[in-house]
């Protein structure tokens, strides 16, 4: 046993003054001879053993009683061997959780990483200057960790700001141990602070703690582990998020309302009613909505929004709500606008009759309002040149790409190798490539190698997502009734291509009506043999009720490749004849040509999981604790209290404290007994009192 304030354990040599006392009064009394004292020398004899005993016990409580009080105020402690205060300093490892949900605030309480802050200086106060600190956070746990000392730890500490990511607590651990190996000091403790949501305590978490604590038990000297909550009354937090931003269109036209929705999610127990959405275009407010949010449910919030400028431009959308955390209110999308889709075609057989050129119906699909010399501009805009001219340009290196977004090859006999190395280097760089079918292809160019012309781009030899084989069925070609007798028929359309969806839910019965006299067989490539090119991400968007692919989209590079086993005129199938081809037309085209506007589920790079306020089960967290031979603590008194009991022993004041008071009671109860007046029945006592 040890002291904590050893001086003021000399106060017990108070006990001797009961006792000098007790002495003085035994020797100070007077001998007076009265007659009738022979009659009660039987009751004295008899009484005197009870008298001595009485007294000893009553002079042993008074000598405690100083004693006791004196050893309270010392603080003793049981050490079991350990270090007493100041004689062993210790490192302590805190790590702190400085991601986005430590900003929420409790009802009537400060920001949670305030509060962090506030109950680490209220521990690290109480500590040695000797006493070591390795300060880690966990949005960068994987760099090299500093010592410093407690003071300089605090203002550190104080500097901090919560504004990342979350980490799996298996991860916070891990670091904590790792870090712990480099401490200077034997005795070491690792300190994760955090809030302890639901999110961060999963089962790969648990499972990563498990192979840590393996790790750590191997150690000679393992490290202590404690977890400070700082989370409380979570079930009482208000918190909705803009969890994602998104276009419900291939690409943005100025002058053209585009349709965005935003996905509002409500983390509460609480329903909103009335929530205002505002929408606004480069920090202008353009429009507001109001949405109903439901318990713990999500709902979306749309706006049909216009673009005056072509170019780059900031779509966001704030939601009005005092919650407890303002930071995932707002969510950006950067969008850029195009004032045309600029659409090359390509014609392997162009002709100065109407509806005869391989490309007239596709240009008429692609620019309807052109032809029909309406007063309203078109959002794709179609120009349309011979094969044999457009390789004469690239030749001569006339062929300038940069305000064309989509290049449509239809029925092109064959590509030589300087146009399939430009198209290569066209849509390795962002660009888009279409190929359509028709009796005067030939494939054996087109399954080549097509090569990049600038070799700083990355992306290797570009190769069309499908190898083209045989023609399948008959033509009618231009008037020619020889056609196959029983056609084919289209099968559905992929409903995961999202820029044909609505048209797949619309007019599905009209697309199967559709005759295909011939196609050409498209088979996939072998993604073994794909030599890390984008062979093995391509998908078939359109098939026949057969299985075979009709139109098969891919990516390479940052751009995009459309292969389509039939031409774009009506040689092969009834398609262009149809209706439902301008709408596919023009929607597959825009997809060409844009890219993908949707935000990440993210804001700055933070996940949307980071609004979902939600504590941890207290249970989880404890075996978490119990498996590293740690404590789970809500505030730095607790804490401190623990760290102090582990560090320095058990204090057992407050037992000497239960024994003083009970000391105390024992006093009043003897003297009491001592002067009290027993009762007697017997003769000689009921003589002498008569």
């Amino acid at each position: 046993m040890s002291l904590l304030n050893a001086s003021l354990a000399l106060g017990a040599l108070a006990f001797a003054i009961p006792l000098i006392i007790h002495l003085i009064f035994r020797s100070q009394f007077k001998i007076v001879d009265w007659g009738a004292m022979y009659l009660l020398t039987e009751a004295v004899v008899a009484k005197r053993r009870r008298f001595q005993w009485n007294d000893l016990l009553l002079l042993l409580v008074r000598c405690a009683i100083p004693i006791l009080l004196a050893f309270c105020l010392a603080r003793p402690v049981i050490t079991h061997w350990n270090a007493l205060p100041g004689d062993e300093p210790q490192s302590f490892v805190i790590v702190i959780d400085d991601s986005r949900s430590m900003t929420a605030s409790e009802p009537n309480e400060v920001v949670r990483f305030e509060k962090a802050k506030q109950e680490l200086n209220q521990f690290l106060s109480q500590q040695s200057r000797r006493d070591e600190v390795i300060l880690l956070t966990s949005s960068r746990a994987d760099e090299p960790a500093s010592k410093m000392g407690v003071h300089q730890a605090v203002a550190k500490i104080n500097t901090l700001v919560a504004d990342s990511g979350p980490v799996d607590v298996g991860r916070l651990v891990q670091a904590g141990a790792e870090a712990a190996e480099s401490a200077s000091n034997p005795h070491r403790h690792v300190v994760i602070v955090s809030d302890f949501q639901s999110n961060i305590v999963d089962d790969a978490a648990i499972e990563s703690v498990d192979v840590t604590k393996a790790a750590v038990r191997s150690h000679p000297l393992p490290p202590a582990f404690s977890f400070l909550n700082i989370a409380q009354q979570t079930e009482k937090l208000k918190n909705l998020s803009v969890d994602s931003v998104g276009v419900d269109a291939p690409a943005i036209v100025t002058e053209r309302k585009t349709p965005f929705d935003a996905k509002i999610r409500n983390s509460s127990d609480f329903a909103v009613r009335n929530l205002r959405v505002i929408w606004s275009i480069d920090d202008e407010v353009v429009r507001t909505v109001s949405i109903e949010a439901e318990p713990r449910s999500t709902s979306i919030a749309r706006a049909m929004l216009r673009f005056a400028d072509e170019g780059p431009h900031q779509v966001s959308v704030v939601i009005e709500h005092d919650d407890a955390l303002l930071a995932d209110n707002r969510r950006e999308l950067s969008v850029e606008v195009l004032n045309q889709v600029n659409v090359l075609l390509v014609s392997g057989d162009p002709s100065s009759k109407p509806l005869q050129g391989e490309t007239d119906f596709l240009a008429i699909a692609l620019s309807p309002f052109s032809f029909n010399t309406a007063d309203r501009p078109d959002p794709i805009r179609t120009d349309v040149v011979s094969a044999a001219i457009f390789k004469r340009l690239v030749r001569d290196r006339k062929s300038d790409l940069s305000n064309t977004h989509v290049v449509v090859l239809a029925n092109v006999n064959e590509v030589d190798p300087d146009v399939r190395s430009h198209l290569a280097s066209f849509v390795a760089d962002g660009g888009a490539l279409a190929i359509f079918d028709g009796d005067r292809l030939n494939p054996s160019t087109f399954n080549q190698d097509w090569g990049v012309a600038d070799d700083n781009l990355q992306s290797g030899p570009m190769r069309l997502p499908v190898v083209m084989g045989e023609v399948h069925g008959r033509s009618t070609r231009r008037g020619d009734d020889r056609g196959n007798s029983s056609p084919f028929r289209i099968g559905q359309i992929n409903p995961q291509y999202l820029p044909w969806a609505l048209v797949a839910d619309d007019q599905q019965s009209a697309i199967r009506r559709i005759d295909v006299q011939s196609y050409r067989k498209l088979t996939h490539r072998d993604p073994e043999t794909a030599d890390g090119r984008d062979a093995s991400n391509s998908t078939t968007i359109l098939e026949l009720n057969n299985g075979d692919p009709l139109v098969v989209l891919a990516p390479f590079g940052r751009g995009k490749i459309a292969q389509f086993a039939i031409p774009c005129d009506a040689d092969w199938s009834t398609l262009p004849l149809r209706p439902v081809f301008v709408p596919m037309m023009h929607q597959l085209m825009m997809d060409l040509a844009g890219h993908s506007q949707d935000q990440p589920d993210d804001i700055d790079g933070i996940p949307a999981s980071e609004s979902e306020l939600r504590d941890v089960n207290p249970q989880r967290l404890r075996a978490l604790a119990d498996a590293l031979g740690g404590g789970v603590f809500q505030d730095a008194v607790s804490f401190q209290a623990a760290d102090q009991t582990r560090r320095f022993g058990r204090e057992v004041w407050r037992w000497l404290l239960l024994a003083l008071l009970a000391a105390l009671v024992m006093e009043v109860l003897l003297q009491q007994r001592r002067w009290r007046v027993p009762k007697s029945t017997s003769p000689q006592r009921s003589a002498v009192t008569t």
